[in-house]
Parts: structure tokens; C-alpha cells; sequence
């Protein structure tokens, strides 16, 4: 998992059944103690069991290094904001690309904006993280959230020898604690999503999505 370089496709994940073990969002805050901190969080929650193993990974950062923590950006998003990002970028990139019709223009705008129905962040179990020294995000070779670069790829060619390491403590921390890894965003990680069990060969992802808190 560590080295899979794999960046699975909207076809991939569409074929995932969903078998919700019903697990509740609880709130995305910050955790000092647990060397867990948060971001400024639109939607601030996030399921129990990815929240837990969040910690885990974050234990273990400060195991490494007592100075550092895991900061969240982001858990989980309302649907409605997924479908209104997935629409936007459909529009956008249906009169750029007009040959692309369907599912060949879904699975193109899914590089960009997950296709709602198997989007990980309304599932409460997807994050966008990093690891933050003193409170600080540390040097990744990229800014969150800036597509402008292709460094926002996990393995992107470029990146220095300690970016590089960076984003390889961090990728360990956060799949030893059971999170799969998006290839195609090195800040993001997800459990129980549709990309988590088909990345872990699990039979069937276990978080459907959720528009709020209920």
C-alpha cells in the first residue's frame, strides 16, 4: 500500500457495493492530547471510527517527533456542496471537451472532483491532512489544495529529498492506521469509503454518504 501507486478511476469505485455499518459523524475538533489539529472546517465533523484511527496516526507522528501533530484541512463535506463542485467542474470541463459526453466526461471531471455518488468526503471518512511541527504545517514541495502544480500528485517528480520524505512519513503514519491513500492528492486519505475497500480488498465500503449529521 505504501508504494501502490494506483490512482483508481470513477469506474473502479462505481463498481463497490456500499454496505453502511451505521457508525456516527461525531465532531472533527481539535485534539492536543491526542496530537490531533484541526483546520478551519466547513462541514466540522467526521465518522468515529475514522476519527479514531486518526489519532493513531497522529500518535504516532509525535512518537517520532514530539513537535509534531496531525492537522486536518478538511473531513467530512455535505453532499450538496459535492454535487454543486461536481456540476461547476462538469460545465466547465463538458464546453472545453465537448467530445466528452457521459460517463467518459464523468470519469474525466472525477480527476478533478469526485463524482458525488462515490465521493469520499460526504462519507465522513475521507480527510485532507498534513503533518504540522509546533502547530505549523511542515515543507510537502506544495500548497494544499493548489491544482495549478502537478505537484499535488502524491509521487510527483521534483520534489525535494526531505518533501520528499515528508510525504512518505506521513503516507506511512496514515496507512498504518488503516487508511487507504489517493494517489491523485497527497493530503488525502480516506477509511470506510468506496476507495478505501477497493484499495484494501475489502468486500464492500462501509460509509455511504451523509448530508449532515444524521
Amino acid at each position: 500500500m505504501l508504494a501502490d501507486r494506483r490512482q483508481l478511476t470513477y469506474r473502479d469505485l462505481a463498481k463497490v457495493p456500499v454496505r453502511d455499518n451505521g457508525e456516527p459523524l461525531v465532531p472533527a475538533t481539535a485534539d492536543p492530547a491526542r496530537a490531533v489539529l484541526t483546520g478551519n472546517l466547513k462541514s466540522p465533523w467526521i465518522r468515529s471510527g475514522a476519527l479514531q484511527r486518526l489519532r493513531v496516526a497522529a500518535q504516532s507522528l509525535r512518537e517520532q517527533n514530539p513537535r509534531h501533530s496531525l492537522l486536518v484541512w478538511d473531513a467530512h463535506r455535505l453532499m450538496s456542496v459535492q454535487v454543486a463542485g461536481f456540476e461547476k467542474y462538469t460545465k466547465i470541463f463538458g464546453e472545453k471537451h465537448p467530445h466528452l459526453t457521459g460517463d467518459d466526461l464523468a470519469e474525466y471531471v472525477h480527476r478533478h472532483v469526485a463524482v458525488p455518488s462515490v465521493a469520499g468526503h460526504p462519507t465522513g471518512g475521507a480527510v485532507d491532512v498534513t503533518i504540522a511541527e509546533d502547530g505549523e504545517p511542515i515543507d510537502m514541495g506544495h500548497i494544499y489544495a493548489d491544482f495549478e502544480s502537478p505537484q499535488y500528485i502524491a509521487f510527483a517528480e521534483g520534489l525535494t529529498e526531505p518533501q520528499r520524505r515528508n510525504r512518505a512519513r506521513l503516507r506511512e503514519a496514515m496507512v498504518h492506521a488503516g487508511f487507504a491513500p489517493f494517489n491523485g492528492e497527497w493530503w488525502h486519505f480516506s477509511y470506510g469509503d468506496a476507495e478505501w475497500a477497493a484499495l484494501w480488498g475489502e468486500p464492500a465500503a462501509i460509509y455511504k454518504q451523509l448530508e449532515g449529521t444524521k
